[in-house]
């Protein structure tokens, strides 16, 4: 009968180099001495050192499939940034959001250099995009990253950078460099709108006496030919003018109450309301009769109306509601 000899498996290195003590050990008829486990400063340095690279080439050899991750779930989150749904869609943002944050906070040192890796501009714009997801107090250069993107010549960065900054929101993002993105007829209409919305979530976080640039960029895109910016760019610049709550911008506002697009009709007489100049009544007017084709533009007049007018509600009748600014 033929002996099987064992198979001898492969083991840890470390387990290796122990095998002669532990043979010693045996022979010896005890166990085998006590191992030092004290270690100086200087080597648990190295020792940390060695493990944060090889943590840092784990994560590199990973980078494909977090890129895939993060391109997936921007893609997604942004589809859903424009269109307003049930709770349950909702809630299916905001844990995608979540999802994007914990992801870019765990991986925050490995994306800033990516970021930063101008010869891999793919990779470069979803950092982008996602560093816009992570808490900027925790990661003060993010700003600056994001607002050179936005002026890198690589169409694909510059527009997920200007995403970023949308969702950043930072205050301190110098207009200008949107305003830039905005202004440049070089572009895609979507562009130059992403930019505008992206100036828009800055605004919001913005107080007053830091308003006026970006108020200025508003009116800049207004003071032109009605069709000549983007639909989705009016939009916003009207929307910007109406946050303000300031009639002196309500004529800037006013020239677009005919524009040929109900949803730019529909911001005007939003803004016109948040403004409540009773200058304006005459415009909404205007635009609550029965000359307008589209219910939501009027019933959008109805509610500007009532806050020129608060407390007072004579629904869609002109006459009535011209007395009521006739009395004022």
């Amino acid at each position: 009968m033929t002996t099987r000899r064992p198979i001898l498996r492969p083991l840890h290195r470390l387990l290796f180099l122990s095998a002669p003590l532990a043979v010693l050990a045996a022979c010896a008829g005890g166990p085998p001495p006590p191992v030092d486990k004290t270690i100086s400063p200087e080597e648990q340095a190295i020792l940390d050192e060695q493990q944060a690279k090889a943590e840092d080439h784990k994560k590199r050899q990973e980078l494909p499939r977090l890129m895939l991750d993060l391109q997936t779930g921007l893609q997604k989150y942004f589809g859903m940034v424009y269109r307003s749904g049930p709770p349950r869609v909702e809630d299916n943002k905001e844990k995608l959001a979540r999802f994007l944050q914990e992801t870019v906070e765990r991986n925050y040192d490995l994306l800033d250099r990516v970021a930063h890796d101008f010869d891999k501009p793919r990779n470069q714009a979803i950092a982008m995009g996602a560093l816009g997801f992570c808490i900027g107090k925790d990661h003060p250069s993010v700003l600056d990253t994001l607002m050179n993107g936005v002026q890198s010549p690589e169409t694909d960065v510059s527009h997920h950078a200007v995403l970023g900054l949308a969702m950043l929101a930072d205050k301190h993002t110098t207009p200008s460099v949107l305003a830039a993105v905005i202004r440049d007829t070089s572009r895609m209409a979507e562009d130059r709108s992403t930019a505008a919305w992206a100036l828009y979530q800055v605004q919001l976080q913005v107080v007053d006496d830091k308003l006026a640039p970006i108020l200025a960029v508003w009116r800049e895109i207004l003071e032109g030919e009605l069709d000549e910016e983007p639909d989705e760019a009016i939009i916003t610049a009207i929307r910007g003018l109406g946050q303000s709550r300031d009639p002196e911008y309500r004529q800037d506002v006013e020239r677009y109450a005919a524009h040929p697009t109900p949803l730019v009709r529909m911001a005007v007489a939003i803004a016109l309301g948040r403004m409540r100049s009773d200058a304006s009544a005459p415009v909404l007017l205007g635009m609550l009769d029965t000359s307008e084709t589209n219910d939501n533009v009027r019933l959008a007049a109805r509610k500007a109306l009532q806050e020129l007018a608060p407390g007072i509600d004579r629904e869609y009748d002109v006459d009535e509601w011209r007395k009521v600014f006739d009395r004022r």
